[in-house]
């Protein structure tokens, strides 16, 4: 009997196999060119290793987790995280703390402006050399000014939007999708295909946190800051699977992979369904912390429930489709011989009809008889 190995060796495997490696490589090719001893690209191999051995590690257990995932075949509502949406009064109740905000960072600013001129004028600080401790407390305390408004100039347009559209539909699902920093032109262009929009590939993208607006037409991404325009409406018609799972946003493999959410898209022509096509996206805070998209299963889950809740007659639909599409769809897999992807069908519309209690809408006559069969 074979065993699979792990640990240690399943690990080596994984780093030999990873990008993390080929810095060796290319540290080795740097020292030749620069004439560094051996001495010396030993030590810098060893600093790399330490480095790069832990990468790998969290690279390997993200992959482990995404490979071990199931997603839930109906996921219940849950407790989705009050810092996810966005309400009615939020503007309203909140107008006073955006004063504080701006006036601190108008405030802190001027000092700011003031204490980098006394410190590079009175004395000479950067010139001499003569760099004390209070010196250096100052310039951390500036490093990370910077860093503050910088993201919360960031994130404002965001929440601004955010604010005002619950405003104006108080009884939709108002929060906001963490598209990655580099995924925001193909998801763009997945949508405006979908929606049948023309517009050039660049106006196509979408914001890095996109404002959403779901209710009872659909799922609605809205952009700008003081004024506010709808780019995409994607109708329910449109909308398959909207289903938890590890993306990656960024298309790098690295910190933009989590968990987060594949929404199923359909593109129709005349009525008619042409194709499939996938939009990824991390649920993420709508507050300051835009930035860091939740990481709770629980969190994500409820997320997916919370859209999925406001399609039309969801109860009758199987991802996001008729009972008759799940039929055709079932018949061209087993004509095409593809038994495992049939077969994977009906099992997830056997744990979709026990998750009702057995009940099953209207005209499942046809799968009631091949779920009894199998």
């Amino acid at each position: 009997m074979t065993r699979k190995s792990g640990g240690f060796a399943a690990f080596m495997r994984f780093y030999i196999r990873s990008p993390y490696v080929l810095a060796l490589p290319a540290l080795v090719v740097f020292g030749l060119f620069r004439g560094l001893t051996w001495e010396t690209l030993v030590l810098l191999a060893g600093v790399l290793l330490v480095v790069t051995l832990p990468m790998a590690a969290f690279a390997m257990r993200r992959k482990a987790l995404a490979d071990e995932y199931v997603p839930p075949h109906a996921g219940a509502l849950g407790a989705l995280p009050a810092s996810a949406v966005f309400t009615a009064d939020r503007r309203e109740r909140r107008r006073g703390l955006a004063i504080v905000w701006w006036g601190g960072i108008l405030a802190s600013g001027i000092a700011v402006c003031w204490g980098v001129a006394e410190l590079i004028e009175g004395g000479g600080t950067f010139v001499t050399g003569s760099f004390g401790g209070a010196d250096l407390l100052f310039v951390v305390g500036v490093v990370l000014w910077v860093l503050l408004v910088a993201h919360f100039i960031w994130t404002r347009p965001a929440l601004s939007r955010g604010e005002r559209l619950a405003e104006q539909y108080p009884n939709a699902l108002v929060t906001t999708f963490f598209m990655g920093t580099t995924d925001t032109i193909s998801a763009g262009m997945t949508l405006r295909e979908a929606c049948r929009a023309s517009a050039s590939w660049w106006r196509a993208r979408v914001s890095t946190h996109s404002t959403v607006v779901v209710d009872d037409e659909g799922i609605a991404f809205w952009r700008g800051w003081a004024r506010l325009r709808r780019q995409y409406l994607l109708p329910w018609a449109a909308v398959g699977g909207i289903t938890p799972a590890f993306v990656d946003v960024d298309g790098t493999g690295g910190d933009g992979v989590g968990l987060g959410i594949e929404l199923e898209v359909r593109l129709l022509e005349d009525g008619r369904t042409e194709g499939w096509d996938a939009l990824s996206f991390r649920p993420t805070r709508s507050t300051l912390w835009a930035t860091y998209p939740y990481r709770r299963r629980d969190a994500v889950e409820a997320f997916a429930a919370a859209i999925e809740a406001r399609r039309p007659r969801a109860a009758d639909l199987f991802r996001g489709t008729t009972l008759a599409e799940t039929q055709e769809l079932l018949e061209e897999y087993e004509n095409a011989g593809e038994t495992d992807a049939a077969a994977a069908l009906l099992d997830d519309l056997r744990a979709w009809r026990d998750q009702r209690g057995g009940a099953l809408p209207e005209g499942a006559d046809w799968l009631r008889e091949r779920l009894e069969f199998r």
